[in-house]
């Protein structure tokens, strides 16, 4: 899912709208970490 609107993979999740509302909470964080 979203990969269509949103194919990058390293990107900050909270600035992209699809992500930042797909993405759950733990899932921003493990992005964050890298």
């Amino acid at each position: 899912f979203g990969r269509e609107y949103c194919p990058a993979r390293y990107h900050d999740l909270t600035t992209c709208p699809i992500c930042s509302w797909a993405a759950t909470k733990k899932r921003i964080r493990e992005e964050m970490k890298r």
